[in-house]
């Protein structure tokens, strides 16, 4: 019974101290490398789940880990990320190495063919959509809204803007403005009811939204705490 309990105590950490040796390892031998024999290493590039993209020296991989070279400024510098973060390493000599394998049991429930698509709607949002018109729409409605809050609607010389201070309705002004994702979101989505799903466009398109309500949530959030910091700070000039 004691030797079972210390088994069980111990087989974790001899999987973990084996990892940290195998990660060493592999620094390790990668770190002899010279600069000629990094530039032999066949280059390609890196997807990772979440759709980014690096270019990427492989070297070798185990279980866990992914090893190789990432150019930093005009050096191959060494890198290693996690398996579990990527999706898959392409270069011309190779082709296609993939990563991800289906495993419902460590929360990978997507075949291969839908997590392809998945990241590739993410990888699409991320380097073709920019949330740019979102956010000036943003600081344009803070600072309304804030001009608003500011505004003393009585009658004589004391009326009109920055004569109140702000108030509520400049500090909710970010809640208020989440009208505008979802403004941006049913006006996408009204653009695909003329399309025919299946189930792969359908995961394109759940990677895509991913990225994209993500993308405008930062933009809304940011430009509407700008929009209406504009109006804070000059009513103290102001003042």
């Amino acid at each position: 019974m004691l030797i079972n309990c210390l088994y069980l105590i111990s087989n974790p950490l001899i999987h973990a101290d084996i990892k940290i040796l195998t990660l060493l390892f592999s620094l390790i031998s990668i770190a002899l490398f010279s600069q000629p024999q990094i530039d032999s290493i066949s280059t390609g590039t890196l997807l990772f789940n979440d759709g980014d993209t690096i270019v990427f020296k492989l070297y070798n991989e185990n279980d866990w880990l992914v090893n190789g070279f990432k150019m930093k400024g005009e050096l191959w510098t060494i890198k290693s990320y996690p398996k579990s973060s990527l999706f898959h390493f392409d270069s011309d000599d190779k082709g296609k190495q993939f990563f991800y394998q289906y495993a419902p049991s460590k929360g990978n429930f997507m075949t291969l063919k839908e997590m392809q698509q998945f990241v590739s709607g993410k990888k699409t949002a991320k380097y073709e959509y920019s949330s740019r018109n979102e956010f000036f729409k943003a600081i344009c409605f803070g600072f309304a809204l804030s001009m608003i809050d500011t505004y003393e609607f009585r009658n004589g010389f004391s009326g009109g803007f920055f004569q109140n201070s702000a108030s509520w309705l400049t500090i909710s002004s970010p809640m208020w403005s989440t009208f505008l994702i979802k403004r941006r979101q049913n006006k996408l989505n009204k653009s695909r009811n003329t399309i025919e799903i299946d189930d792969l466009k359908a995961c394109y398109y759940q990677g895509y939204d991913n990225v994209f309500i993500k993308k405008n949530t930062k933009a809304v959030l940011g430009g509407s705490i700008l929009g209406a910091s504009i109006v804070v700070a000059t009513k103290i000039l102001l003042e």
